[in-house]
């Protein structure tokens, strides 16, 4: 019997956990414009410090 009560009570907990949060009414489309192409490397050779540089990140002692 305590069984039963145990799943019954898990079941409970699971949908009332499933009916939370916040749903949007609408959705908009994602901006095709600014969309990041995907595969890119990372991290980003163009913002890397080139050799001989001095790095722009902190420096430790």
């Amino acid at each position: 019997m305590s069984r039963r009560i145990g799943l019954t009570l898990a079941v409970a907990a699971a949908l009332a956990l499933a009916g939370c949060g916040k749903k949007p009414r609408s959705v908009d489309s994602p901006d095709v414009e600014r969309a990041q192409p995907f595969p890119q490397t990372y991290p980003n050779p163009n913002l890397d410090p080139k050799p001989g540089q001095p790095s722009s990140g902190l420096k430790f002692p």
